[in-house]
């Protein structure tokens, strides 16, 4: 406005000194704090940390709420050398860690990435370092385990082997198989002796004999009775390499035929079981494999208790 006329009302104005104050009441009006709320903020906003990205934000987002951020700092979901570098940058809002927990209780659970040793297939055993399928089925067997600690007591894998891939494996006692009721025959089984008769073994018997599945097994009893474990040999119905494997557990005698399992349902499982473990028993024992200091009674338990898992 040109000097001149100022001049005309200059004697007519004023300039209230009141003002100022309301000017300054509004000048610190409540301002955002440009901090990143680590209990509200966005995958977005958290991204712009540096050294957070979309996996990071997103385990800050699952471990929410956090008390404080020295509680944030002790779940290590982020490096502490990561977390100085924008430690300046963070706020915590306790006021809305209510409603975040609240939500997040509403997140369902994510499935863990590890192995569970109790309800794994041989499939993903195979995928473990060092696990082939034979230590893949061993594993099966074994179950359940109680925990990592008994797994390992086990030595079904070796201490080297599990320690490459410890990191990597879990044990569900949630999921760990409810025991299936005892019938009488099976509570104290008698041990069972001598070898395994191949005129008179079920197929369950002639299956845990080394390198003898379930078609070979049907090949021995179809081509019954033999005359002498020599004649048995020359039929060639197992290669002569499979058969020195466990020549020393199998005998010939009997009539040919095999015995065969009568009761209710459960008393024709446990029957099986009871074979097929005493066939076990015998050919370990023939082979002198049966652990230092095992009694029968303790074998039977651990194999029917595995084979229980498996579904037998």
């Amino acid at each position: 406005m040109p000097a001149s006329t100022v001049e005309k009302f200059k004697d007519q104005v004023t300039v209230a000194k009141a003002k100022p104050a309301t000017t300054e009441a509004a000048s610190t009006a409540a301002q955002p704090s440009g901090k990143v709320d680590l209990n509200t903020a966005t995958a977005d906003e958290l991204e712009t940390l540096p050294g957070v990205g979309p996996a990071k934000a997103k385990a800050i987002i699952e471990g929410r709420p956090y008390k404080s951020l020295k509680d944030f700092e002790s779940r290590n979901i982020v490096a502490a050398s990561t977390v100085e570098k924008f430690k300046g940058q963070l706020t915590l809002s306790k006021a809305k860690a209510a409603a975040t927990e609240t939500a997040a209780a509403e997140i369902p659970a994510q499935p863990s990435d590890k192995v569970d040793l109790n309800t794994a297939t041989v499939d993903e055993l195979l995928a473990l370092p060092g696990i082939g399928p034979a230590k893949a089925n061993a594993i099966i067997e074994g179950r359940p385990y109680a925990s990592l600690k008994d797994f390992e007591s086990r030595n079904i894998v070796a201490a080297s082997t599990v320690e490459k891939f410890k990191g990597q494996i879990m044990v569900s006692k949630a999921r760990t198989k409810t025991a299936v009721a005892e019938t009488p025959e099976e509570k104290n089984p008698p041990e069972p002796v001598g070898k395994i008769d191949l005129n008179t073994a079920t197929a369950e018997e002639l299956e845990v004999l080394p390198g003898v599945g379930p078609v070979r097994a049907k090949a021995i009893a179809e081509g019954r009775p033999y005359a002498s474990l020599a004649q048995f040999e020359s039929t060639g119905i197992i290669p002569a390499s499979v058969f020195d494997k466990f020549k020393s557990a199998t005998e010939v005698s009997g009539s040919g035929k095999a015995s065969s399992s009568q009761g209710t349902p459960g008393q024709v499982a446990a029957q099986k079981r009871i074979r097929m473990c005493g066939a076990k028993w015998r050919a370990a024992r023939a082979d002198d494999k049966i652990p230092s200091g095992m009694t029968w009674p303790q074998y039977w338990s651990q194999c029917n208790t595995a084979l229980k898992a498996r579904g037998y």
